[in-house]
């Protein structure tokens, strides 16, 4: 039976209004709603007369829902925002809603009427998130003008799919928690157990004593320390760095065989050094026989480029012993999916979210943390892959949005791969990552800026356009189009069902504007009224509309003096900002039509 999921979140971010939409998939239990039936009083009566006896009641009540339950359907707890004593054994999502100030200050009562507003902000931030921060283990962020449905849609598919992982992992290269601190060690140990991964990593040089661990461990030695090992569980897994070879004797008479990492973290992708591990390897198998079998390669270099990865790539066939192959940093992450399916023995995920995830400035040792992993560990392990191409891919939902749509049709070993390609990348390393792509067994490949132009030029791309946003392989060439113009199709349509109608305001000539400009054209319901380019702005001159289209992104003039409009339409899906409009949304239906239009293209 798997763990209750506790969404997080502060008051106004659509907790319980989303969560009412999932009741056909969970067992939905709004703990306000709860406690008010057992006490016959409201909540904020109960907070006026003893805010600590709420909270107490409030405690004991979670801990008591969050136990096993006998409902067929998961569990799903919707507490308040300042619930404390959160239990352990439960999952965690954290639901984040641009504009969620304001919707508490016109539709919440004040919590600290003898702060002034921005000074309860700050206290409902300092005191709440960084507990939310350290427990969540998936970030939900909703956009200024998020669809509802969609949104809704989304959060059940992220629940759906960690519940699944729970119920067992879907990859046969075991898991490792990887922690970096003392407080991520006791995490990990419990997240190991909760979500069904083999072990923690323990590397001597984060931890020089060595931790007493409840779950296995791969104890990593790192430092020179020959007693690093010693008692050593036998369901440990060891891990060596060549660095440190010399020690190599002592480990192999002291213990019994087991699985042994033999590994190497150099600055370069060096094919040499995978051969200086792999001669290592030979000789323990000579000298120590009964460790021969338990030996892996583990190779995880710092990667430069495309050209350096697909180098080694070509040396991995000739080794004899199982290999680990991970690339070092953000460039060539998105790689790991594949490695796991193809090749990988071992895989490793860093403790909870990733720092950029919940908007913290400092570094992680990897940009990949269960959210990007949990599309490949549900359904069957995937073999064959799309791709998103491009800078930046990181705040892309692409991989949940093409991962769903495969699973519900039936292509379960089909997943997505979010590809960075930064803008500074030479024309030869181009060449490279689209031949590690092809390696990869990508079948189509979305393009996003700076590379639409680029590569409708490329002699061994085959399309009538200048600019393109989708390729599909065909063996000799990639054949290419664009797809923003069915992502329009869907937006207008959707406006259409709304009762929007009429003329049509549109900022912006880049990239994406043709396609819009296109579908506007079609369309039945809407004529194309004014269109200015976004360093000009919106002139004097721009009438009163239906409907403005931002396609000038995060601009600033894309506000500045902006026509009156019943409806606005921003083109992205991120940092979006609030506009006086009755009727606000952000890209996600836009990108939402346009990945099944890819998905109509990939499958043609």
């Amino acid at each position: 039976m798997s763990p209750p999921i506790i969404l997080l979140g502060h008051r106004g971010t659509g907790k319980t209004t989303l969560a009412a939409l999932l009741e056909d998939t969970f067992e939905v239990i709004d703990l306000d709603e709860v406690i008010e039936a057992r006490e016959a009083q409201t909540c904020a009566q109960l907070i006026a007369s003893d805010q600590a006896h709420f909270r107490r009641l409030e405690a004991r009540l979670i801990h008591e829902l969050s136990r096993p339950a006998s409902s067929p359907r998961p569990r799903l707890i919707v507490p308040g925002a300042g619930c404390e004593h959160l239990p352990q054994d439960a999952l965690y999502i954290l639901l984040r809603r641009e504009g969620w100030v304001q919707t508490a200050r016109d539709e919440r009562a004040r919590l600290r009427p003898e702060l002034g507003w921005q000074a309860e902000v700050d206290w409902m931030i300092a005191s709440r998130e960084p507990g939310w921060q350290a427990r969540a283990h998936l970030v939900l962020d909703i956009p200024c003008g998020a669809d509802l449905a969609l949104t809704a849609d989304r959060l059940r598919t992220l629940a759906t799919w960690l519940t699944d992982t729970c119920a067992g992992l879907r990859t046969s290269a075991p898991i490792f928690a990887v922690p970096t601190t003392q407080a991520e060690l006791a995490r990990a140990s419990h997240d190991v157990a909760l979500l069904g991964w083999h072990g923690v990593e323990v590397r001597s040089d984060l931890f020089p004593t060595r931790p007493e661990l409840t779950c296995p461990a791969l104890l990593s030695l790192r430092t020179h320390d020959p007693a690093w090992f010693d008692g050593a569980r036998q369901s440990d897994w060891f891990d060596l760095d060549i660095a440190h070879a010399d020690l190599l004797p002592h480990l192999l008479t002291r213990h019994s065989p087991r699985p042994l990492l033999l590994s190497t973290h150099p600055e370069r992708c060096e094919p040499e050094d995978l051969l200086a591990m792999h001669r290592l390897a030979t000789e323990v198998a000579r000298t120590h026989p009964g460790w021969a079998e338990h030996m892996i390669l583990k190779f995880a270099p710092s990667t430069h480029s495309a050209q350096e990865v697909e180098d080694l790539l070509g040396h991995l066939p000739a080794l004899t012993f199982p290999v680990t192959f991970l690339p070092q940093g953000e460039r060539f992450a998105w790689m790991r999916p594949w490695l796991t399916a193809t090749l990988n023995r071992t895989s490793y995920m860093p403790v909870g979210c990733s720092p950029w995830r919940l908007g913290l400035s400092h570094a992680t040792p990897s940009p990949w943390d269960l959210q990007s992993w949990l599309p490949f560990l549900t359904g069957s392990t995937p073999q064959r892959f799309d791709a998103l191409l491009g800078d930046p891919v990181r705040q892309s939902v692409g991989d949940v949005w093409h991962r769903r749509w495969a699973l519900e049709h039936g292509q379960t070993e089909r997943a997505y791969l979010k590809v960075p390609c930064p803008r500074e990348t030479a024309p030869h390393d181009v060449d490279a990552l689209l031949r590690l792509l092809r390696t990869c067994h990508t079948r189509g490949i979305s393009i996003t800026s700076p590379l639409k132009r680029a590569l409708a030029a490329r002699d061994d791309v085959r399309t009538e356009l200048s600019a393109l946003n989708t390729l599909r392989d065909e063996g000799d060439h990639w054949l290419g189009t664009d797809t923003d113009e069915a992502g329009m199709r869907g937006v207008l349509d959707a406006l259409h069902e709304r009762g929007i109608r009429g003329d049509v305001a549109l900022l912006g000539k880049g990239g994406v504007s043709a396609a819009v400009v296109r579908a506007i054209a079609a369309h039945p319901a809407f004529t194309l009224a004014y269109h200015a380019g976004a360093r000009d702005g919106w002139g004097e001159d721009a009438p009163a509309v239906e409907l403005v289209v931002n396609a000038a992104g995060l601009m600033p003039e894309a506000h500045k003096g902006a026509p009156s409009a019943r409806a606005w339409l921003d083109l992205h899906y991120t940092h979006v900002r609030p506009v006086p409009s009755p009727v606000h949304l952000c890209g996600d239906l836009f990108f939402d039509a346009q990945a099944r239009a890819q998905q109509h293209f990939w499958n043609s």
